[in-house]
């Protein structure tokens, strides 16, 4: 699946391009306000020209950005993981969980939970219900749900050979597994993933869908209309624990 859908309508868009033909010295005057552009006086409602200049800078930061997520989304191909990307994402996991998670938990507790916690689901890729995200071969995210018991963690950490079924009409679904390369961090990739994710698990039936958000994650499932039901404890047998949310979103 290619991945190319911009957000934001086109009349925005061009409404925003339309800048362009205003002098580069009167961007003082500009404002952006929702989704129109409006010439103002400098000091209307006593407010300074530097602090338009400041709120202009602000609003093209945020439209460039968003043009950069865009250009590198034109640019993702995601598609179900195979036993073939196991190697990739064997590299990835240690390298989103060490660098993405570095502000929220010791070195300790990461190296700790990417021995008994973090790692490769292969019942996941078995189900059917994980992806990749690749730009130019090269696996930069990956994440996926299940229909199957387990909440979190690798092959590792789990004691039964097969996880049990869940029942659609009264379980929530799993979201599973997301890892995302840290020089591709925050430019949507994630997003589209648990979009597709949270698709999937809706037209097999599920009602409801959950997951347990380490700190780092936390933020952008909030965003996305998940809620937290309770706190948790990941813990792991050389005594670390770190702690994370369980969360939940109805579909």
């Amino acid at each position: 699946m290619k991945v190319s859908e911009r957000n934001g309508g086109p009349q925005n868009r061009g409404q925003i391009r339309g800048m362009s033909n205003i002098s580069y010295f009167s961007r003082a005057r500009i404002v952006l306000r929702s989704s129109r552009v409006e010439e103002v006086n400098p000091n209307q409602h006593g407010r300074r020209s530097s602090d338009l200049e400041s709120k202009y800078f602000e609003n093209t930061k945020r439209r460039y950005d968003t043009d950069q997520i865009l250009k590198v989304l034109e640019q993702i191909n995601i598609r179900l993981a195979t036993s073939d990307d196991i190697p990739a994402l064997r590299e990835l996991i240690p390298q989103s969980v060490r660098a993405l998670s570095s502000s929220y938990y010791s070195k300790q507790q990461i190296e700790s939970a990417l021995t008994h916690i973090f790692g490769v689901d292969t019942q996941l890729i078995k189900d059917g219900t994980y992806y990749v995200a690749e730009s130019v071969d090269q696996v930069v995210a990956a994440g996926g749900w299940s229909k199957r018991a387990t909440l979190f963690g690798g092959d590792q950490l789990k004691q039964e050979a097969l996880d049990p079924l869940l029942n659609p009409a009264s379980d929530a679904a799993r979201i599973r597994a997301f890892y995302v390369h840290p020089d591709w961090s925050r430019r949507g990739l994630a997003r589209k993933i648990l979009q597709q994710c949270e698709a999937a698990a809706k037209l097999t039936g599920f009602k409801r869908i959950e997951l347990v958000a380490t700190l780092p994650g936390e933020p952008l499932y909030t965003t996305l209309g998940y809620t937290r039901c309770e706190p948790v404890s990941l813990n792991t047998p050389d005594g670390e624990s770190l702690p994370a949310f369980r969360m939940e979103k109805l579909l």
